[in-house]
Parts: C-alpha cells; structure tokens; sequence
C-alpha cells in the first residue's frame, strides 16, 4: 500500500469511531464498539500454543495451522469468516500494548478486511464461500485474489517478542505495513507535521510522539525520523540552503 493509501485507511477507521479523539489513542476500547466483528482479548500471555488452546475451547474461529511454536509474542491477529480476534499480552506497559493493538489492527484493516470488502465488490458475493474457505476457488477467483493479495481461509499473523522488522525479511512487507497503519492511526503524519513546534527537529518531534501521543521510545525514536524526513521535502531550498 502506498502511503496515501494507509492515510486514507486510517482516516476511514476515524470515520466510523467518529473522529479522532484527543491523543493518546488507546483503540482497544474503540475496537468493539465500532467494529462489530472485531474483538480483543488481554492474555497473560501469547503465544501460538496458546492462542491455539483458547480457539479450541471456543467456536466461531479455527485455530490456524503451524501452531504448535511456543515462542511468547506481543500479540496475534486471527480473521476468518469476517470475524477478528485481536490477542494482547496484558502485562505490556501502556505505550507499548497501545502501540501492539494498533498495530494487530492495521494488519486487519490493510491485509484482510479492506482487500476482502475489494474482492468483493468486484466479483460478488458470490466469491465469499471462497474466501470463508468453504469451497475451492475457481481459476478466475484465484487469479483475482492474488492481485487484491487476498488470503483464503484462516488469516493470521503474530508478533514474536524477539521479531527483528530489519532481519526477519521473509515477513518485512506485511509487518512494515502493520507498524506503518499503527503509526497513522496514532499519530498521523499530517497532524504531527502540523503541531510538532519545529518539525525537522528529530528530537523534538520524537518528544512531542512520547509525551502527547503516548509511543514507546523506540517507536518514536524511528517514526520521528520518518516525519522529520518528510518535513524536510517540503521545505523551500532555499530555506534548506540558509538563504
């Protein structure tokens, strides 16, 4: 997704709370309220063992397969069905289970619910018993899919405790993408660059991220360079130049 792209989904989630309330953002209380078919559940811990053990006590959501890994995560995204279960791990600090919800969340929005509503749309609703995993998919549907990177099934993702964004490549587009709609849905770019008293100062937009909008620092520490980055794009050369 392009950035204008995550904005844009982003500012629709807003839409349907009914506007961006004052930061921090804490949407896990936002979440059911305003997304019927989204949950989240704080857990003493999370890992895929676990998250595996409490679907099976339960209907409505299959365990996901390769769930047999006991590594502890941050938190887990399970979608099947047009239903969601967001996992957290209650013993995260505030800033950081903030950062871990929204994070579950973007995956939800940009990977399955925004790609799923647009295959829709386009085939019919014909095309849900496929993508609820209830029959196979015809040639035509298959193809179509792939090109709205729509996954039949079981949609999950976790986020180990010891995940590494920068190594871990074989997952980096996916979970870039679900650190990217947890930052816009914060903190977007758009009012950072408007209240951050000088916005091409790192440290003081990584700052304003702590204080007001509740980030750990090593997410602020990274998104205050992406928008300091930004704001030095639109800034005249001349003034760039100290002219």
């Amino acid at each position: 997704m392009t950035p204008a792209e995550i904005e844009r989904l982003a500012s629709a989630f807003w839409d349907r709370v009914g506007g961006y309330p004052a930061p921090p953002r804490d949407l896990e209380p936002l979440i059911p309220l305003h997304l019927g078919a989204v949950f989240v559940t704080a857990l003493p811990a999370v890992s895929r063992v676990i998250i595996r053990d409490w679907l099976n006590r339960r209907p409505g959501i299959p365990a996901p397969p390769g769930s047999d890994d006991p590594r502890p995560a941050f938190g887990c995204v399970v979608a099947y069905r047009g239903l969601c279960a967001i996992f957290i791990d209650c013993t995260l600090s505030p800033a950081l289970r903030r950062v871990i919800v929204a994070h579950e969340l973007g995956h939800y929005l940009a990977e399955y619910e925004w790609p799923r509503q647009r295959l829709i749309r386009r085939l019919g609703p014909s095309v849900r018993p496929v993508l609820d995993g209830e029959r196979p998919p015809s040639n035509h549907e298959r193809w179509a899919a792939q090109l709205a990177g729509v996954t039949f099934g079981v949609h999950t993702h976790y986020l180990d405790r010891e995940y590494n964004l920068i190594q871990d490549s074989q997952n980096y587009q996916s979970e870039a993408l679900a650190n990217a709609m947890a930052l816009e849905l914060l903190a977007p770019a758009s009012e950072i660059l408007m209240e951050a008293p000088d916005p091409i100062a790192t440290r003081t937009v990584q700052t304003l991220l702590v204080d007001r909008y509740g980030l750990p620092p090593d997410w602020a520490r990274g998104y205050a360079g992406q928008i300091t980055a930004l704001a030095k794009r639109r800034v005249p050369a001349s003034r760039r130049w100290g002219l």
